[in-house]
């Protein structure tokens, strides 16, 4: 038996907490109608990702998407007191539009973002990194942190929503 080869991919994790209650209420067990299509309309994923989700009760929503070797996954708990919704993928192609896309779909309060870059591939941080700064305008950076440990160059940011960007529309 040959030497086991692990295929090292940079791997994202977006946290988002604080969700607009009108977006998290459609995974409350009562409204199980089209999540996936929901998130495919989002953005998130298309029709060449094979997924597989689940409803909690009395409320939460689970999906895992795979497309070739590549993974995402979504979890949502979208109770009253606290919101939550996590994403993760390898599938780090177009950061910045992913990014969007969560951000559309579940309007986050506060969001973490983890990058995971293999440290052979540091050099493609800025790759996987593009455009965020433009997608996040709307959020102050609460802090940032980066090291390496296992391999990997790791990148943690906190945000949090600047409300005096948002735009109110009075009556």
């Amino acid at each position: 038996m040959g030497p086991i080869i692990s295929v090292r991919r940079p791997h994202v994790d977006v946290r988002m907490s604080r969700l607009n209650r009108n977006n998290s209420g459609r995974y409350f067990a009562c409204s199980s109608r089209g999540e996936v299509d929901f998130l495919m309309d989002g953005g998130l994923f298309d029709e060449t990702w094979l997924t597989d989700s689940f409803h909690f009760e009395p409320c939460g929503y689970s999906v895992n998407a795979i497309k070739a070797d590549f993974y995402s996954t979504v979890h949502v708990t979208p109770q009253k007191a606290f919101s939550y919704a996590s994403f993760e993928t390898n599938y780090c192609k177009a950061l910045d539009v992913t990014v969007q896309a969560l951000l559309s779909i579940f309007a986050p309060g506060e969001l973490d973002i983890v990058v995971h870059v293999p440290a052979l591939l540091e050099k493609n941080v800025g790759y996987v990194m593009g455009g965020l700064d433009k997608v996040l305008s709307m959020f102050n950076l609460i802090s940032q942190i980066s090291e390496e440990k296992h391999g990997y160059k790791i990148l943690f940011m906190r945000y949090s929503l600047n409300f005096s960007t948002l735009k109110i529309n009075k009556l």
